[in-house]
């Protein structure tokens, strides 16, 4: 069954035909088989009707209705009024939110690392230590306005919040005084950083300037630890 007219993609007859098995094995990972496969046959399609996914599914067109409902409530699939076809109310067609494209497999770790050794190749070390420093000023910016005017215990539990959104899994503890310790279980980046060591001074600068403090790595991930620690003191402490 193609879709109506004006609708996009269609997977009727003559359709391309790949070898999904893989792509499908990931998604069914993470959800339930039917909707697994759902997700991969709107992914191919570009955009499917319900009557196209219960024949591809061989399920009825109610049960693909209740699980394009739950995959609608979870923010992976949205819905738009079909092009109408001759008598009667228009249905539906069904994409793939921006949400959805995470559940198939991406390529960026090595993308990034490809073009940065490529960089260094080109320019020399020189070029990408640039960009480092431009990505540190850009986070410093962003976080600043959240951590001004705050004590400084407050700064770190703070900065430890915001790094925990961008995916670094961050801790910290006060030990004394004027002693405390910020612990990030996970690297987002640590491909890079394994790379380009300078990827990590570079957070540390941004650490000892937003806080206003002497940073200190303890344990660091790039390096073979099992997470990165670092241990902070008020200047002039």
């Amino acid at each position: 069954m193609s879709l109506p007219q004006g609708g996009g993609s269609s997977c009727g007859e003559g359709k391309l035909m790949t070898d999904a098995s893989g792509l499908r094995s990931i998604v069914s990972e993470q959800m339930n088989d039917t909707r697994a496969a759902l997700i991969q046959e709107i992914k191919q399609c570009g955009q499917c009707t319900v009557e196209h996914l219960s024949d591809c599914l061989q399920i009825t067109p109610t049960a693909v209705r209740q699980h394009l409902a739950t995959l609608e409530r979870d923010g992976l699939v949205g819905r738009t009024k079909a092009t109408p076809q001759g008598v009667g109310r228009p249905g539906y067609v069904y994409r793939l939110t921006s949400r959805a494209q995470d559940l198939f497999p991406a390529s960026y770790r090595q993308f990034a690392l490809d073009l940065l050794t490529g960089l260094i190749e080109l320019d020399g070390i020189g070029k990408v230590e640039q960009l480092f420093e431009r990505r540190r000023r850009l986070m410093a910016a962003q976080y600043r306005p959240h951590l001004e005017g705050k004590p400084f215990a407050e700064r770190i539990a703070e900065l430890a919040r915001l790094r925990s959104q961008a995916g670094y899994m961050t801790g910290w503890e006060q030990l004394d005084d004027n002693m405390f310790l910020i612990r990030e279980a996970h690297c987002p980046l640590i491909g890079v950083a394994e790379t380009c060591p300078q990827l990590c001074h570079e957070d540390l600068r941004m650490f000892a300037d937003l806080l206003g403090a002497n940073v200190v790595i303890q344990e660091h991930m790039a390096s073979g630890d099992s997470r990165c620690c670092y241990r902070v003191t008020p200047v002039g402490s």
